[in-house]
Order: C-alpha cells, then structure tokens, then sequence
C-alpha cells in the first residue's frame, strides 16, 4: 500500500434475482438472502486460501442505510530461507495470515468501497467472486431445507416456496477518460474490447448505445449478451465508452504489449480509486468514518429515481433489521 493510506475501489453492487419471469432488484429480497446470507458464514474454498465474511452489519449512518463488513482470506505463505548473522539460512515454515478489506454498501443506490488493509487484500474482483459464491450456496442451502421440512405457499397448491436464483455482477466504477487512455497507451496494440451486458439493478442505461443493446437482448429473450470492437485504433473513443457505461457493464480490454505479452484489462482493473488517509491498521477504523471520507471526497455515486423509490418503499422492513 502507498505510504499516504489505504487503497479505496469503488464499485456497483448489482445484484438481481429471477422471479416471475422477471429479474426483481436487490432490495426486494433482502431480508430473506442478501442480509442472511452475509450472516451465514459459508466460506469460498480456493488454493488460494478461504475467503469469508466477518464482522456483518446494517449501520444507519446520517440517515442512509449501509451493510458493510470485512471479507478476509485466510491463507499462508512458505518460507524457505531467513537472513542470520548476514548470511543465508535454510528455515523452511509456514506463516498463517488473514489479509483483509472493510466494504461500505449503500442500499440506497446499491454502489459501494471496498477499502484494502493491505497489499494482499481482496480487491473487488476476489469480493465479486466470494458474495456470488457465498449468496448462491445460501440460496441452494436453503432451497433444499425448505424442501426437507416441506416449506410451501397456500396460494400455489402446496408448491415449495423456493428462493429464486441470483445474478451477481460487482463492478468497478470506471476511472475518467484521461486515467484510461494512459492505461490504453501502455498497450502497442488493442486487440478486441468485449462489453459485457447483464440485467441492472434500477439502474437506467447511461448511453443509447448500451440501451439498444440490452433492448435487443430484451426482444430476443437473453439474459447473457456482449458486443465486440476488433482492433479499435482510437484509445479516446474507447476510453469514453468504458467511462460513461457508469459501471452498467462489466468490460475487458484484451491487448498486447511492446514485449509481445497478452494482457487483458477487466473493469475491476479501471476502477475509480483513491486513498483513505490511514496508516494504521483497519481494524479500529470505523465505518462511520470510512462514508464521511466518500462524502468528502465527493465521488459520484449515482442515485437514480428508480434507485431511490425502491429504497423507499423497503426503508421500514430494513430499519428492523438495526
């Protein structure tokens, strides 16, 4: 980490679940698997280390709700070698460690940060990974209890009241042109742009080019759908694209390097950041301090009317949860 803070990415946290032949937002299913399901303690297994979820909570914080925690990867590192008396040692042991990042959700807008305690901290690409593994296991989880014990609805001839199915698509807020462009031009050549297209949380398309395009997958009855640029030569146009999608659509970058190396630039790696003033350890910084740095530091998170009338409507349901 710099030596002036703690990294802060900003992200959309767009969930949806499928239900009545439609994809319903976030919020109207919060009590029963989001919140649950961060509360579950089901842990992501990877041999990388064990990602979960610690520390959960709704926090009303100047009259807007959040969820914020910590994931943490619980791993270890091999060493093979120590310094003595200036000269090499072999002392092969393990080191147990548990890097860590604390998330802020506003459930008002549903975007968020997702802030690093240190350099191997999950980034908001690992966080993408563990809550839709965590949030679709609960809902396996719990599909198959309901089954056991015969959970059903009066209204549907006794047909298991199931919970439907979840898309989870995390994405970071792309950075502003200029920063893009300067990533583009560490390239030699970008080889093939794909954006990728998924149902949105209440959000409303930013462009009349992404509308179209998830129009027509409306017309065609998909819900998985992409568009490619090949070979674009103009990085300006491809950086104002990938900054005004607002986060609605998960892109990669695949290019090649004056060394001949393939690289690929996803969304998470364009994300907008900056830097908590925090040299200390995370633990005892809290999330109350964490949103009045956001707020300061005036980041757009856009709020749309969509966004803010669903929060609305559900306010009172989650203020129990406090």
């Amino acid at each position: 980490m710099k030596d002036d803070g703690k990294l802060i990415q900003f992200g959309n946290f767009n969930v949806t679940f499928f239900e009545d032949n439609e994809d319903k937002p976030m919020l109207s299913h919060f009590e029963d698997i989001i919140y649950p399901a961060f509360n579950s303690k089901i842990e992501r297994k990877m041999k990388s280390g064990i990602y979960s979820l610690i520390d959960v909570s709704l926090q009303e914080i100047d009259g807007d709700i959040v969820l914020a925690g910590c994931l943490i990867k619980n791993t270890k590192y091999e060493v093979y070698t120590t310094m003595e008396n200036g000269s090499l040692e072999f002392d092969r042991h393990n080191v147990l460690t548990c890097p860590f990042s604390k998330f802020v959700i506003f459930l008002r807008n549903h975007r968020m940060v997702l802030v690093k305690n240190e350099k191997n901290s999950p980034d908001l690409r690992s966080f993408n990974s563990s809550i839709g593994y965590i949030i679709n296991e609960f809902i396996r989880n719990e599909n198959k209890r309901r089954k056991n014990n015969k959970v059903s609805s009066t209204t549907e001839n006794l047909k298991p009241l199931l919970l439907p199915s979840a898309t989870v698509n995390i994405v970071g807020l792309p950075k502003d042109s200029q920063s893009i462009i300067e990533k583009l031009d560490e390239l030699k050549k970008v080889k093939r742009v794909v954006l990728r297209f998924f149902p949105l949380n209440n959000d409303i398309d930013t462009t009349e080019f992404t509308k179209a395009i998830r129009q027509m997958a409306f017309n065609t009855d998909t819900k998985n759908s992409s568009f490619i640029l090949n070979s674009p030569k103009k990085n300006i146009g491809v950086a104002n694209l990938l900054t005004q999608t607002e986060g609605t659509v998960a892109a990669n970058v695949e290019g090649i390097t004056e060394d001949g190396e393939k690289v690929n630039i996803k969304s998470n790696d364009i994300a907008m950041s900056t830097y908590l003033p925090c040299k200390d350890n995370l633990m005892d910084y809290s999330i109350a301090k964490i949103v009045s740095f956001v707020r300061k530091a005036k980041v757009k998170l856009v709020t749309s009317n969509e966004n803010n009338s669903i929060y609305e409507s559900f306010l009172e349901r989650i203020k129990k949860l406090l």
